[in-house]
């Protein structure tokens, strides 16, 4: 006997990928006015380095959004790496709020793959 995968209708199906691609919107968002804040107000050169190295992370968080809500596959993927390595970061060094946060972002990245899959 072989077992069917459940598999979502297309209206579920477009509310899963809405919340993936609006998380990495907020993370984008969230990114981009943190490090715009930084550089506003850097008084070292090494702040004003952290927060380019924000800016372009959020800019990348962006775009992962905008490619997901036109049902990239590979960009799914590779959001769900970063956002896993930074829960892998948090881990190690026992952030608890890094690690609550990582895995609330997996948790509406995760079912997007079936998402994708049934839409295509």
């Amino acid at each position: 006997m072989s077992q069917q995968v459940p598999t979502i209708d297309r209206t579920e199906a477009i509310k899963k990928l809405s919340a993936a691609s609006r998380t990495l919107f907020l993370l984008g968002v969230l990114a981009l006015f943190i490090g715009g804040l930084v550089f506003a107000l850097a008084a070292q050169a090494d702040y004003a380095v952290l927060s380019l190295i924000m800016i372009i992370v959020g800019g990348m968080y962006f775009f992962l959004g905008v490619m997901i809500r036109r049902r990239s596959i590979v960009a799914l993927v590779i959001a769900t790496v970063l956002v896993g390595l930074n829960l892998l970061a948090s881990l190690l060094t026992i952030a608890p709020g890094g690690i609550l946060f990582s895995i609330g972002v997996l948790s509406q990245l995760i079912p997007a793959f079936a998402a994708i899959k049934t839409l295509k």
